[in-house]
């Protein structure tokens, strides 16, 4: 045993033992904390992640809600802008409709009346063509009255002269 106290490798390694043995201990501590440490921040980094990955379903899971609504309101838009046409297709015939009933009632009413004139005025020139066919037959026979009462008159001035 004596020769196992005298080796100095021994020695060296039961340093070397007593060393880690008390670097261990002294640093155990230290190295515990250490650890603890970077533990404490993995874990907290890991809760943020985590809150952050909540937060952002929950954005996407309102955002997705929105967007569906949104569809939704434009569809009920497009559906009532369709409606709304509809009732503006069949509101412009309807007008239509009562715009060409007015408007054959107008021409219908002027035809009436183009009729009543145009009778009228045939009925006018007959009238003035019997008078002025009755007027050039006076005339005509006043004419001949005319040369008759002359010739007469003409008579009766030589009947007269050669009496006295």
């Amino acid at each position: 045993m004596e020769h196992i106290l005298s080796d100095s490798h021994i020695w060296v390694t039961i340093s070397f033992l007593f060393f880690v043995i008390m670097s261990y201990k002294a640093g155990k501590r230290v190295l515990f904390a250490l650890l603890d440490k970077r533990i404490r921040e993995i874990k907290h980094e890991i809760d943020t992640a985590e809150s952050i990955r909540v937060q952002a379903q929950e954005l996407l899971a309102q955002y997705q809600r929105k967007q569906k609504d949104t569809a939704i309101e434009a569809q009920n838009i497009i559906e009532k802008a369709h409606e709304h046409a509809e009732q503006i297709k069949k509101r412009a015939e309807e007008e239509l409709e009562i715009s060409m009933q007015r408007k054959e009632a107008q021409l219908k009413e002027r035809i009436r009346l183009m009729e009543i004139k145009s009778k009228k005025d045939i009925k006018n020139y007959a009238v003035d063509m019997v008078v002025s066919a009755t007027e050039d037959a006076i005339k005509n026979n006043l004419k001949n009255d005319k040369d008759i009462i002359n010739s007469s008159i003409d008579n009766i001035k030589s009947s007269i002269a050669k009496t006295a």
